[in-house]
């Protein structure tokens, strides 16, 4: 279930909003900074909350 109180929702409404923003923010931090930030984002369609799913498609970004 995801947390529903107003700090959380200002987050993002799903999990892949909160994700984003989360990104974003990360990036506007580094660039504000004048660092480099050494994280991608990458969408995997179609898993949804499906855990096997998921890390099988995070295999080739995470031990690569």
């Amino acid at each position: 279930s995801m947390p529903t109180f107003p700090e959380a929702e200002a987050q993002g409404k799903t999990r892949l909003e909160r994700a984003e923003n989360y990104y974003q923010t990360a990036k506007a931090e580094a660039d504000d900074l004048n660092v480099t930030l050494n994280w991608e984002l990458h969408t995997v369609p179609g898993i949804g909350h499906d855990e096997g799913g998921m890390a099988a498609a995070s295999v080739k970004w995470l031990f690569v």
